[in-house]
């Protein structure tokens, strides 16, 4: 089974040169108690043997996820498409081509494909298109015609843009600087920018572009709230002096010129028209600026009515060929946009415009309407064994599929299905976590499932068994899922009451024993954990006793993957203590090793000698442990030499002891199996630098007097390391509950995760609380049970007055003193969750009034060379150190502060010597590599070696028949790059000499050096699902007022981007399907908010045009609750209907406002005096769980969703509590 994890954003690329690299044999660091001291032993070696599903090449106009438009000149649209991970061609013609990047294997094949840049060729031979590849940090070169041509390293681009003037302009993350490259060969010419927030300053790069003059270069930062235009100097006038780059212009978009009642602009994306002309923004928040003047952009309806400005997103314009494209919704469907029928379906198009405004269609293509995808991998993200000859996989596509394990498909079955939507009744199901049964084409599953007919409404949430169907709806049959069984955690008012949370944490199907079992904790009101265990059924649905209590300390479930052998042991991953656990048949611990403090991932193999346990660590290497807790075999698991460790998902071993691995970059499943070939290396261990010497001799047999010749080959690698740092983390505390929760459970619970893979016996850990005062709650400590214990007795700050803003810059200068600068050690601040409001970061700048600026702290923090990361606070952004130390998910947060890294070089000193025996002289003129001769010795000195391989040459004459050795000794004496001296030797090769009168000496051969291998990277835990059992109902009426008129508020700020923003529209979509859309029923509106607030579709029956509204919805900066509440009551206000329908409001917010915050309550106030009903959701760990719980129409109307995974059954549940009995 997999860990819970989310991919991670952050690369290392160090590790991707490494792996195309030879590699050599590991050893073990100190700080792993189950190694011995010294070199580990011999390890085993692994060779990938297998890989699939086949990667054919991806169908031409298959737009899966959309992420970058580009036009060349010649009037070739390409689109950047994540989901088939590279870019699609449509030509002049109309004709799309199959897309490149997507196969070939490096260099060709890209990583993770990241936005693009188009400009012509320095040779005159036509574009050039310039692909950012985020997977290691490239920027890669194709033609027009998706040919490779080359590829630049050590770029972490966040945008690109391409000129006449011969450069190549990038967004740098991590410098927060503008880059201008040369387009000949990557160098870099020049650089403007720092970090910061004033002119001419970056932070939160966005986009930019540059006018087809080569001369004004618009740059978008402040996550879209800003642009900066910059003039470039010509390169004449650069050689007479001239700066080569100046700030021209600086649009604030806060300002109240680009906010009005009919136009917002917004800067996700921009276009540099020439001179001072622009064009910012998509859908809903474009606008074309020149100067002083503002002007909405995009036509709010075209093409017929069959394109809504809402769905007009990724906009590329290029004037001077009247080349105006984007990509849009095509809805056919009759109706004005917002009011729509819903008979057709709608489809993606690139849209061709007629004018730079994007007013007026001129041409629309579609994308491929259908596809074959029932064979492909779409980020393959959970691998488990049905049986014996099988695996399945779940994955990010809309099936599950089923794999015999030569990768040949056995079965697929849906995983989301709508079912029944007749206008009187409707059912959803929603298959959150699966694994295969052992029936082919049946699964066990985690659900969530609604059913709604005219008077009635079922909610049901827990674990059960399915099987594929099939059911005939209007537009035809539809795949849907029909259960064998059910085990319902949550099922109307059954299932557990208000004071019961149940969280599935893992699921795995033990084939052996006909099993399935079930990962989860309990947790009572005060959040006290009372129960961490695995919970047993048969393929029946019956429980099985007894249920296995699993060792925990009572404050925090400590397991952080599970997973079942094919023996059918059970194997935990216990990530806070670093261990891992094996059950026997009976649940009981028979076997527990110590393991790699990151570890994140556990899989069981067969029984064995070399052990049976597998742990995926963070870095990237997978180790297999023997009982003792021995090493006994590391390897790289990634499907291809450039692929991006961390997005390793899953592994699991079967009865032949294979390794199958799933990586969701690459969308494969790569299977590897232990091997004697001395070619094939083992993967070092971290902070070693280990090699392995060859050397050979050819001819093996030759006449006297012909010469041979003698090769050595030094290869080696080094491992990662972790440079010792001392880690303060500053976060805000408050003695407040949640929706009549602790919150002090969500803050242990972050503390938690920052610490489950930190290793403690290299780095220390410091904390500061604060709110409006602060405390240094923990000095550094290298002690995992201080930092553990410190973290479950936390001071509570309660803060005496609302109106005193929170301090985040004192908290920061109070952090800054817990530091040891003498120590010499590597210093790293961490911001978690701040408190914090920076009107930079804010449409609205006078909504931070009454906090404390700290850019200046943070500026002479970082100056002092500390590195500052900011956690799940998005408000915090411009302090960071850079673009990519602002993060939201843990895995990424460890990876910024421990900082993995390899050695500048591989050998830092080199001293090479061939000695060789009398009978064998050596030919003069023949040595290789510069070498000097010392009878009887060779010897070669090298320094700074890089990561290559070292090969040198030279010839001997044997003197005598016979067998003999070609030297005496062979040895390397060096420093390794980590700065450790070794000694490496070589094997003695012996020839064979014929000579007239044979002599009868032979020599044994001498014993040869052991081999090695090369390091990896690695992926992330995501949150386990959480089952609320309040918010229930089953066989529940409709009420006597049977009409509703619902308006569903979103938080659409930049910290709702992913997957938040992802599953709270799922979520809302799944609420709409149970609504009686239909005249004379229900109606339903949808509403946004972020600095402002907007209607995105007013209140109306068309179910189509809600959805479209909701897929149309974009981020931006800002929560102001407030606003998106009293925007609801306009709504409402405004669609009165006589017949009396109850107006309900449903809003979702992830974060909390910091100013204004009696505007807030004003406004649930008027809700109350109209009689509306307020619901209130809170997602996530950072929200203002007291101001939402104000909000609601009363205390029960407000609900927590500490994770994604709750959205649906919340909004489901809400849909009961309105479904009550007259």
């Amino acid at each position: 089974m997999s860990p819970s994890f989310r991919r991670p954003l952050v690369r290392l690329t160090s590790l991707t040169l490494l792996a195309l690299t030879a590699l050599a044999l590991g050893r073990a660091p100190e700080t792993r108690p189950a190694a011995a001291q010294g070199r580990e032993e011999a390890l085993i070696a692994y060779r990938m043997v297998d890989q699939w599903p086949e990667r054919a090449e991806a169908a031409a106009g298959l737009f899966q996820s959309p992420f970058d438009l580009e036009v060349a000149a010649d009037g070739t649209v390409l689109v950047a498409d994540r989901g088939i991970g590279g870019v699609h061609r449509l030509l002049p013609t109309g004709a799309f081509t199959t897309p490149f990047g997507t196969a070939g294997g490096f260099p060709a094949q890209l990583g993770q494909v990241g936005q693009m840049g188009v400009g012509p060729a320095p040779d005159g031979s036509g574009d050039r298109v310039y692909v950012i590849d985020s997977a290691v940090d490239r920027l890669v070169v194709y033609d027009v015609a998706g040919g490779y041509v080359t590829h630049w390293d050590g770029i972490t681009a966040q945008s690109v843009a391409a000129s006449v003037d011969g450069r190549v302009y990038v967004l740098d993350r991590e410098a927060s600087a503008v880059r201008a490259l040369s387009a000949v060969d990557g160098s870099e010419q020049f650089r403007f920018g720092s970090r910061g927030t004033e002119d001419g300053q970056f932070a939160n790069f966005s986009d930019v572009d540059i006018s087809e003059d080569g001369r004004v270069l618009a740059v978008a930062d402040l996550n879209g709230l800003r642009v900066q235009l910059l003039d470039l100097a010509t390169d004449a006038a650069i050689a007479g002096g001239a700066a080569p780059i100046a700030l021209r212009t600086v649009h604030n978009l806060t300002e109240s010129r680009y906010n009005k009642t009919d136009m917002v602009c917004r800067a996700p994306r921009v276009n540099a028209l020439g001179g001072d002309r622009i064009f910012v923004g998509q859908g809903e928040q474009a606008c074309l600026i020149e100067g002083r003047e503002v002007s909405a952009a995009i036509a709010s309806t075209a093409n017929k009515g069959t394109v809504c400005r809402a769905t007009v997103r990724l906009p590329r314009l290029r004037p001077n060929g009247a080349q105006f494209f984007a990509l849009a919704t095509y809805d056919p469907n009759a109706g004005a946009c917002g009011d729509k029928l819903t008979e057709l379906d709608t489809t993606t198009v690139i849209v061709r415009y007629n004018d730079e405004g994007l007013r007026g269609v001129r041409t629309v293509w579609e994308a491929a309407a259908t596809d074959d995808v029932n064979g492909r991998l779409f980020a393959p993200q959970e691998l488990t064994m049905p049986a014996a000859d099988q695996i399945f996989v779940r994955d990010n596509s809309p099936e599950l599929r089923f794999y015999g394990i030569d990768g040949s498909l056995l079965a697929s079955i849906a995983r989301d299905t709508s079912g029944r939507d007749q206008g009187t009744e409707a059912e959803v199901t929603r298959v959150q976590r699966a694994v295969g049964a052992e029936v082919l084409g049946e699964i066990y599953a985690q659900y969530v499932k609604i059913r709604r007919t005219d008077t009635s409404f079922d909610f049901e949430a827990g674990i059960g068994r399915f099987k594929a169907a099939e059911e005939r709806t209007r537009t035809g049959p539809e795949a849907i899922i029909e259960p064998i069984w059910t085990k319902a955690y949550a099922s109307g008012g059954r299932g557990g009451t208000s004071t019961e949370q149940i969280s599935v944490l893992n699921m795995a199907w033990n084939y052996t024993r006909g099993e399935l079992l079930v990962l989860q904790e309990r947790v009572v009101p005060q959040q006290q954990l009372y129960g961490v265990q695995i919970v047993r059924y048969g393929p029946d649905g019956r429980e099985l006793d007894p249920a296995w209590d699993l060792p925990h300390d009572g404050d925090f479930n400590p397991y952080g993957d599970m997973s079942v052998g094919p023996d059918g042991r059970v194997y935990l991953l216990d990530d806070i203590n670093d261990l891992a656990l094996v059950l026997g048949t009976d649940g009981q611990v028979v076997r527990q090793v110590a393991v790699a403090q990151d570890a994140r991932g556990v899989a069981g193999g067969p029984a064995d000698a070399a052990g049976s346990i597998f742990i995926m660590r963070e870095q990237g290497a997978i180790e297999r442990y023997a009982d003792d807790g021995r090493i006994t075999a590391r390897l790289d698991g990634r499907a291809l030499a450039f692929s991006d460790p961390t997005f390793l998902t899953d592994m699991l071993v079967d009865g032949a002891g294979r390794v199958y691995v799933a990586d969701g970059q690459a969308s494969l499943i790569s299977v590897f199996a232990s091997t004697d070939d001395i070619d094939v290396l083992p993967v070092p261990d971290d902070g070693d630098c280990d090699f392995v010497g060859r050397k050979t001799a050819a001819p093996g047999s030759v006449q006297l007097g012909d010469p041979v010749t003698i090769e050595l080959s030094l290869l080696g690698s080094c491992g990662v390391s972790e440079d010792p740092t001392d880690i303060v983390i500053v976060m805000p505390y408050l003695q407040q509950l949640q929706g009549g929760r602790d919150r002090s459970r969500m803050t242990i619970n972050n503390l938690l995760d920052l610490a489950r893979r930190l290793n403690f016996d290299r780095h220390r850990v410091g904390i500061v609380a604060y709110y409006q005062t602060n405390s240094v709650e923990l000095a550094l400590t290298g002690d995992r049970d201080t930092y553990l214990d410190t973290i479950l007795n936390l001071t509570r700050i309660d803060p005496p007055n609302q109106d005193i803003k929170p301090s985040l810059k004192k908290a920061m200068e109070k952090a800054d003193t817990v530091f040891e600068p003498a120590s010499g050690r590597r210093q790293v601040m961490v911001l978690l969750g701040a408190a914090y409001c920076d009107p930079n970061n804010q449409r609205r700048p006078v909504d931070c009034s009454g906090y404390e600026l700290a850019d200046d702290t943070a500026k002479a923090i970082r100056d002092a060379g500390t590195h500052i990361i900011v956690a799940f606070g998005g408000s915090a952004a411009n302090l960071a150190s850079s673009d990519e130390d602002v993060v939201n998910n843990f895995g990424d947060v460890h990876r910024r502060m421990v900082d993995y890294r390899l050695p500048e070089v591989l050998i830092q000193s080199l001293n090479l010597v061939d000695e060789l025996p009398a009978n064998m002289r050596l030919i003069a003129g023949s040595v290789e590599g510069g070498g000097s001769w010392a009878a009887p010795s060779l010897s070669w000195q090298r320094t700074q070696l890089r990561f290559e391989p070292l090969t040198l040459r030279f010839q001997v004459e044997p003197l005598a028949g016979g067998r003999w050795p070609t030297n005496v000794q062979a040895y390397a004496e060096l420093t390794d790059g980590w700065g450790m001296q070794q000694r490496i030797d070589f094997p003695v090769p012996e020839v064979e000499v014929i000579a007239p009168t044979p002599e009868p000496s032979a020599t044994p051969v001498g014993p040869t050096a052991t081999p090695t291998a090369a390091p990896t990277e690695t992926p992330e835990p995501s949150v386990p699902g959480t089952v609320y059992l309040p918010w229930l109902g089953r066989n529940l009426c409709w009420p006597k007022n049977a009409a509703l008129d619902l308006v569903l508020v979103l938080d659409t700020s930049s910290s709702m981007q992913g997957d938040k923003l992802d599953a709270a529209k799922a979520a809302i979509g799944s609420f709409l399907d149970l609504a009686r859309l239909e005249p004379g029923r229900d109606r339903a509106a949808l509403v946004g908010f972020d600095a402002t607030a907007r209607t995105l579709q007013g209140l109306t029956e068309d179910r189509a045009a809600l959805r479209a509204a909701l897929a149309g919805v974009v981020s931006g900066e800002g929560t102001r609750i407030d606003r998106g509440l009293g925007e609801a009551i306009a709504v409402l206000d405004a669609g009165r209907r006589e017949s009396g329908a109850l107006p309900v409001v449903v809003l979702l917010s992830d974060g909390r406002q910091d100013e204004d915050v009696a505007a807030a309550r004003a406004a649930g106030d008027a809700a109350r005096q109209r009689g509306f009903e307020v619901y209130t959701i809170g997602l996530g760990q950072d929200v203002d769980a007291a101001l939402l719980g104000e909000l609601a129409t009363s205390a029960d109307r407000y609900l927590a969703a500490p994770s994604e995974a709750e959205l649906e059954g919340i909004y489901a549940g809400i849909a009961g509590r309105l479904v009550g009995c007259p």
